[in-house]
Order: C-alpha cells, then structure tokens, then sequence
C-alpha cells in the first residue's frame, strides 16, 4: 500500500500536465491493464478535483488512460512529456491526440508570442530564438561565445543535417538596411570559413526579427548573391512568421514552457498579491497622458467599442467582479498609489499603442502587452491580480478609448 501511496503522491503532484489523449489504442489498452478499481477510482477522483481547481475541462477517457498507464510506469509520470512517451512506448504513438491547443487558447497563445517578438531585441530575441528551436528540434545547438572568438558566427545549428542560423535583431529592422546586409556578409564568411571544414554548410538561415514588418529587398537580392556563389548550400531568410509557425506546432504542454498562457477564469485576489504587484507596477517606467474619466462608463459598450475579441474581452468580465479587492485595496493605502496606478497603466497602453503594429486584432496585443509587462513573473495569483486592476482601470478609461 505504501507503493500504491507513493504513486498517488507522484500523480498529484504532476497532474498539471496530464495529456489529452484519445485514441482507441490506448483506450484497449486500458482494459487489458485494468488496476484494482477501487485504486483506479481513488486516482480519478484526485485527477477530478484537481481539475476542477484549475477549471479545466477533460473528457473522462482522458483521465482514465492517463491515470492507468500512470499506475503502470512511474517513469512515465516523472518525465510526462510527448517525446517521453514516444521513448516508452514507440514512434507509433506520434499519431495519438497528443496536448492539443483549442483554439481560444491558441489564439492567446499567438498573442503572447507576438508581444514577445515585438519587444525583444539583440540578446533577448536571440535567446527566445533558442528556446523555441530548442523545444522544436533536439538536434538544434546553442554555440557558446569562446572568449575571443565569439561563436564563431555561428548562432545555431543541427549537425545532423547541417543546418545553420545566424541570427540578427536590430530595435527596428526598417533603420538598419545597411547593417543588416553587412551583418550577413561578414557573419556568413566567418561561418563558412570555420564550420564548413567541420560539418559541412547544407542549408543556411539569416534570422532577422523583422517584428512582422518585411525586409527589404536587398536582403533577398544578398541572400541570391551567396546561393550563386555556394551552390551547394540551401539559403533563406528566417523572418517573425517564421518562428511563429515553428512556435504554433509545438504541442500545448511545449509551448506552456516558453510562455504562461493565463488562466480566463477569476479566482480571489490575496492582498499580498496584490501588493506585490501594485509595488511592482509603481516601479515601471512609462509617459502617461492626462484623459477625462467619464462619470458613468459602459464596460459592454467600451469592449464593443475597441473591438476587443470575446477571447480578450472575457478576461476583463471575469475579472471585473474582483473589484472589492481593489476597492479594500486602495482603503487600506493612499491616494498615491491609484493615483500613480493610473498613470502606469495609461503608460503602458500607449507604449504598446506606439509598439504593435496595426492590424485586425491590434487591440488584442495591446492588452496582452500590458499584461506582459505589469510583472516579471507570472503565477495564477499573481495573474488574478493583474486582471483584475487591468479590469477596474479598463472600465474607467485610463486604458483603451472611450466611446464616443
């Protein structure tokens, strides 16, 4: 029983990642291993409340099979991840239902991941660079700077088929034309000269953060110029779309490591919390405008209004019934802190206003940029916390417009 103990203690402790899995393999499988059913019963009940803390919504099969293969392999519930599995039990299990991301999610997803390229440059995009080609391929290898040799022009690569990237991310990409075609000169003859004798240079890639606004035609005309020159060699730009396809197929549990994808649902705000955040945000830096609070503002009428999506729009609903916790809040603290609250939030929206570019869906990467930067670290707490605020400084105004 001590054994059975130990396993339940290991599930409910990893039960954030449990799969989404559905396939009929798996689900013969189970009732050719069925465990004793008043133990299978006992984890299914723990998995149940556990995601009906998280308020996640799982189809009874997937917790059954989990659960069962669980009870089968510890390794499994240790090292719960897809290519674990494809280790445990075969390349054929690449064809199951594996963490798929419903669409809301996805699209939260994708504008998290954009928020991210539109504020990351030089260091932090190569480094974002990495995470996802990491997690995407796990032959792809970070080359560590040698003193003075550097990396030796080299950003990245896959030994296994000789595929290289030189990455280069430049504040704005529209300012730097010259440099950028410089950059890929220089950086593609250091390259080839080093590694070529060492793993021969099949394809070549010249990651640019163009932050979704195109590179110029040089660049394509300089990438041509080295196809002639290196016949043998298979060359392209590596552009912000690009990554994000790569980022999008990654599977839901994958992609949770590189982002947090916050939770919609509301839960109670802790007034620690809160105050970690509220001292946080003081500490931001932004250029607040002076607006005028409207007297009676129309929440519906205003997420109407800036277009916001339903997928947006139901974090600051859900969250708008906090408002006690910051009404108690700003009882218990001076005027300063709303005062200066305010001006934070009013900040950052026209710093993502001047960041993101237009689009159909602008309004919904300026609320996730806000929410990007109102803390460094993010937990559901935490999360709670900040949507709340967003929420009450939403209804009056001092982010996004006001109807007319």
């Amino acid at each position: 029983m001590a054994a059975i103990e130990r396993k339940i203690q290991i599930v409910e402790h990893h039960s954030r990642s449990i799969l989404s899995i559905f396939n009929f393999q798996l689900i013969i499988a189970v009732f050719l291993y069925l465990p004793n059913p008043q133990i299978l019963a006992f984890f299914v009940l723990k998995a149940q409340n556990h995601l009906k803390y998280r308020r996640k919504k799982r189809p009874f099969f997937d917790i059954l099979i989990f659960l069962t293969i669980c009870l089968q392999n510890d390794i499994f519930i240790i090292k719960s991840n897809v290519k674990r599995i494809i280790e445990i039990h075969g390349r054929n299990w690449k064809n199951c239902y594996l963490c798929k991301m419903d669409r809301n999610t996805r699209y939260i997803a994708r504008l998290i991941f954009q928020n991210r390229i539109y504020s990351c440059d030089g260091a932090a995009f190569e480094t974002f660079f990495t995470q996802v080609m990491q997690r995407h391929n796990p032959n792809f290898r970070q080359v560590k700077p040698q003193g003075q040799y550097g990396d030796r022009k080299n950003d990245g690569f896959d030994n296994t088929t000789g595929t290289y990237y030189q990455v280069y991310a430049p504040e704005d990409v529209k300012l730097k034309e010259k440099e950028t075609i410089e950059k890929l000169v220089k950086d593609f003859n250091g390259l080839y000269s080093y590694w070529q004798t060492i793993t021969p240079i099949r394809f070549f890639f010249y990651v640019v953060n163009d932050k979704y606004k195109g590179a110029y035609p040089s660049l394509y005309n300089e990438l041509q110029n080295i196809r002639n020159h290196y016949t043998e060699i298979t060359v392209n730009p590596f552009l912000s779309k690009d990554l994000e396809d790569i980022f999008l197929s990654l599977d839901e549990t994958t992609i949770s490591d590189i982002i947090v994808i916050p939770s919609s649902e509301s839960i109670d705000v802790e007034y620690g919390v809160m105050k970690d955040v509220v001292d946080y945000l003081l500490n931001v830096k932004t250029n607040p405008q002076q607006e005028i609070i409207p007297i009676n503002p129309d929440f519906g009428n205003k997420i109407l209004f800036n277009k916001l999506s339903e997928n947006v729009a139901v974090y600051l609903k859900s969250h708008r019934k906090n408002e006690y916790a910051i009404t108690d809040f700003f009882e218990l603290n001076s005027d300063f802190a709303k005062n200066e609250l305010r001006n934070v939030f009013n900040g950052l929206y026209n710093e993502a206003l001047s960041i993101v570019p237009d689009s159909e869906d602008k309004n919904d990467k300026v609320f996730f940029y806000i929410y990007g930067k109102s803390y460094s670290k993010h937990s559901v707490a935490i999360d709670a916390a900040i949507f709340t605020l967003m929420a009450y400084y939403f209804e009056y105004c001092d982010i996004f417009e006001a109807p007319l």
